[in-house]
């Protein structure tokens, strides 16, 4: 069971690893879906039941998939309903419960055959910026307002809501593991591979204009809001350590955020040192 926040892609990892042989892949619904944010353009997604059958939809609706808590008495439900389902396979199932230490509670308790993986952004995922935008900034989540703000909310799930994702797992997969090497994740699952699945999602990210896996070479000031926040957060992903703090990390943010805007540096080594001198400590793994 896939246990994430919204908008990091994570429906495409459950296609992913429904799409192996030993999980229950067949289609029974359309899979593609599309959300349209007017400051970014449109998102392709995944439709979350496109291959639950009807006897199993029932159990998973959609308060197992929305709400941020599940319940004990839901997940046994879901489970006693697979398990009556005339399949030998898996199944894997996408929720926004962030309860995961519960759930895994609960499944031990009750002796269920569920897993729960987690989600992060990680750190190559400013490749990604592209679709994350898109798919929070639309009529039906966020609204654009301006630039800072947009920073703000990327460098919190980099900072904070990829340290609360990685508490409680049995598996645990930041955007690169299932966008740029799916196959790996099939071997850390124990599961048969998906062999064409690299097709699959190469096709999702190039339909999410996030296929170019090229590094920003310079720290030019860009026109287009996509392409600064992806400049923003690959500086911030690849200038920072699990062993910073949080407030550290935060400060650092707000900081390459306010130099960069100067414009005064096209140098990524220089911005950074600058960003680094002014705050007084080693946040770098560069230095």
């Amino acid at each position: 069971m896939v246990c994430t926040r919204s908008a990091i892609t994570a429906s495409a990892l459950t296609y992913i690893i429904n799409s192996s042989p030993d999980f229950y892949n067949m289609s029974h619904n359309n899979l593609w879906l599309e959300e349209n944010s007017e400051w970014f353009g449109k998102a392709h997604i995944i439709n979350d039941w496109w291959n639950v059958a009807d006897d199993i939809r029932k159990a998973y609706d959609p308060d197992f998939r929305n709400n941020i808590e599940l319940s004990e008495e839901k997940l046994i439900t879901a489970s006693n309903a697979w398990q009556k389902f005339s399949s030998s396979k898996h199944l894997c199932l996408f929720t926004h419960a962030r309860n995961t230490a519960d759930i895994m509670a609960y499944a031990k308790k009750n002796n269920l055959p569920v897993k729960v993986i987690t989600t992060t952004m990680g750190n190559n995922s400013h490749h990604f910026i592209n679709a994350f935008l898109r798919r929070e900034y639309n009529e039906y989540m966020n609204s654009f307002d301006e630039q800072f703000e947009i920073w703000k909310y990327i460098y919190y799930q980099l900072s904070k809501q990829d340290e609360v994702w990685q508490e409680s797992y049995d598996y645990c997969f930041q955007m690169s593991d299932w966008l740029h090497k799916p196959s790996s994740l099939y071997t850390t699952l124990n599961v048969q591979n998906c062999s064409d699945i690299n097709i699959w999602t190469q096709q999702y990210l190039k339909w999410n204009d996030s296929d170019d896996i090229v590094n920003p070479q310079n720290c030019s000031l860009k026109k287009d809001i996509a392409r600064s926040m992806e400049l923003l957060t690959w500086l911030y992903n690849t200038n920072t350590s699990p062993q910073q703090s949080g407030s550290e990390k935060i400060k650092f943010a707000i900081l390459l955020y306010q130099n960069y805007h100067k414009n005064y540096t096209n140098d990524p080594i220089t911005l950074v040192n600058d960003v680094q001198k002014k705050l007084g400590i080693d946040l770098t793994n560069n230095v």
